[in-house]
């Protein structure tokens, strides 16, 4: 079975993969030179740039995979439709951030990592479902209520 649900909320949903396509907090130089102190870290403002966030939820073969941007689904798409799925490693834009077991690859279901599921994903993705076209249209006007 599959199906695409979208989601609106007033805060940013978080995603298993958010953390690898945008960071949540950047930093300014320290005054003095140094190496940033904790209370050197800035939230990033995308975080907050909108009044209103949309979601897309998919389910498939009883798997269920969230979304917060397009960017978010158009990553998770560029790693599973590779022929051979990359090392948790190596994160896909080489950034070393938390343990190879924190990266959103690793804790997807061994089923969701078949090359079956992969192809479904992929002809569900690229579909022209309302649901899709809806979620990528939210965010391409920026004067989105």
């Amino acid at each position: 079975m599959k199906s695409l649900e979208l989601h609106y909320s007033g805060t940013f949903p978080y995603t298993p993969v958010s953390g690898w396509t945008r960071r949540q907090f950047g930093y300014f130089k320290s005054p003095r030179g140094r190496f940033p102190r904790q209370e050197d870290w800035v939230p990033n403002p995308f975080f907050t740039s909108r009044k209103r966030w949309c979601a897309l939820e998919v389910h498939l073969d009883g798997i269920t995979l969230w979304f917060a941007t397009p960017e978010e689904l158009d990553h998770v798409r560029g790693v599973l439709a590779g022929k051979v799925l990359q090392s948790t490693r190596v994160p896909g834009d080489s950034r070393r951030v938390g343990r190879p077991n924190r990266h959103w690859l690793s804790r997807l279901p061994a089923k969701a990592k078949t090359p079956k599921f992969r192809h479904r994903f992929e002809k569900l993705v690229t579909s022209g479902t309302p649901e899709m076209a809806a979620f990528r249209q939210f965010y391409r006007d920026e004067d989105h209520p």
